[in-house]
């Protein structure tokens, strides 16, 4: 696959792209803006979709609440088991000060 934007800069407005979806930024360096408009037409076309910026929004809306919705659910489950880790060793402590 030849990467169609060979510039070893990165502008200031690619770095807002990759911050805010890499796969965006990653598809726009091999293919170019050009070509995936073009591809974005045909594809639309075989789907019978007319307004394409409208179901491209919903697709990325969706797929960056699954991210973000992800990371929430991650961080419940590591405070989670801190939290049992806490129970367990105040349990310890108690047990050691009192029974034993």
């Amino acid at each position: 696959m030849e990467i169609k934007d060979k510039k070893h800069t990165v502008t200031a407005n690619e770095i807002n792209k990759f911050c805010y979806c890499p796969y965006q930024w990653y598809y726009e360096r091999v293919y170019g803006r050009k070509e995936l408009s073009l591809m974005k037409k045909e594809l639309n076309s075989e789907l019978g979709l007319t307004d394409s910026r409208l179901s491209n929004f919903k697709k990325g809306s969706e797929f960056h609440s699954r991210v973000k919705f992800n990371r929430w659910l991650k961080v419940k489950k590591i405070a989670l088991i801190l939290f049992i880790i806490l129970l367990i060793a105040i349990g310890v402590y108690i047990r050691m000060k009192y029974f034993g």
